[in-house]
């Protein structure tokens, strides 16, 4: 049954901790298609001196410009950390940030735009279920209020739209200025099927204005996301992958058929291990923090398993184990939170 496998036990052993940091990578603006071909270069793993400074489980990512951020997460579980480490991929060394976050969250709905990142919601043993969100301006390493907020009240809580408490562990993605969630964990008693959307310009959390259609596999958590075209690809570890169109406010069950729907089942079983990262129009899926990626191309409706062969279906395969994976220009960023170490690929 859904709660039976579903409920996180505090006291989470190694592998559990793991899946926590799955759909908690904040996401870019939507990606546009182009039509082009490209490859690119194996895998390489970094020079020891690039290593992640703080390994964490469930901290959140996000990327602006040619830097990637890494906050919140457990260091180790259940210590929490508010510390701020950026990857400078352009020289490929880190700095600590000059702040810290100010509520520590694990498991928040994230994404980053016009070089702000946002937080909302999430959870630690600490604070319990957070509702605030907040926003860390990138280039003057601050946490402040909203900037859409000329009172000077805080960011608009996750709750405020009257439709539900907050949500830890829900898969997020950044479309046309706003930030959508999709489900999570709710509080002690379980889960949801809400979709949030956050305006950032107004600084206001509702569900589409009362509008946005839930997703229609039911309750979920610990899934991912990725947007191309205007259509949220969210991986659900209990349905499979769902295809939601945002202007149109419809999903899709991908699979059901397959592929007449434009959206074939996936050839893998996603997990709450299960990370993705969208680069030029294409998602790739890291599965259960092993070597194996997939690619998926939304504009021909097709998937390939990386490695098979390697290289010659130019997706080849990581040298290493991964739980994250980002994307910056042309490169791909895969991030091992157990050993620190980093490995990245070059588009060509």
């Amino acid at each position: 049954m859904r709660i039976q496998r579903s409920v996180l036990s505090r006291g989470l052993p190694l592998m559990v901790l793991l899946g926590v940091l799955v759909g908690l990578a904040a996401c870019a603006e939507d990606a546009k298609v182009k039509n082009v071909t490209f490859t690119y270069s194996d895998w390489t793993a970094l020079p020891v001196t690039a290593n992640i400074p703080t390994l964490r489980f469930g901290p959140q990512y996000g990327v602006s410009g040619n830097k990637i951020i890494i906050m919140g997460g457990y260091a180790p579980y259940p210590t929490g950390t508010g510390v701020v480490e950026v990857f400078n991929t352009t020289a490929e060394t880190w700095a600590t940030s000059a702040a810290t976050l100010p509520i520590m969250t694990s498991g928040a709905i994230s994404g980053v735009l016009n070089e702000k990142m946002y937080l909302s919601a999430g959870y630690t043993p600490s604070n319990g279920y957070i509702l605030n969100t907040q926003e860390y301006d990138v280039a003057n390493e601050s946490f402040t209020d909203c900037a859409s907020s000329t009172t000077g009240s805080p960011c608009a809580n996750v709750s405020a739209g009257n439709f539900g408490a907050g949500a830890e562990l829900a898969a997020s993605v950044v479309h046309n200025g706003k930030i959508y969630s999709f489900g999570g964990k709710r509080d002690l008693s379980g889960f949801d099927d809400v979709v949030r959307e956050y305006d950032i310009a107004t600084n206001t959390w509702t569900n589409c204005a009362g509008g946005c259609a839930p997703v229609p596999a039911g309750p979920t958590w610990m899934g991912t996301a990725e947007v191309v075209n205007g259509k949220a690809y969210y991986f659900d570890p209990w349905n499979g992958l769902l295809e939601y169109d945002i202007a149109a406010n419809a999903w899709t069950n991908c699979g059901t058929p397959a592929p007449g729907n434009n959206c074939p089942a996936v050839p893998f079983a996603i997990t709450g291990l299960t990370a993705t990262v969208q680069i030029q129009g294409r998602i790739f899926a890291l599965h259960e923090g092993t070597t194996t990626l997939y690619e998926y191309t939304p504009a021909t409706n097709t998937w390939t398993n990386c490695g098979t062969p390697d290289p010659g279906n130019g997706c080849p395969v990581l040298p290493g184990t991964a739980t994250h994976i980002e994307a910056v220009d042309s490169r791909l960023y895969a991030f091992d939170q157990a050993t620190g170490t980093i490995y990245k690929a070059t588009f060509k």
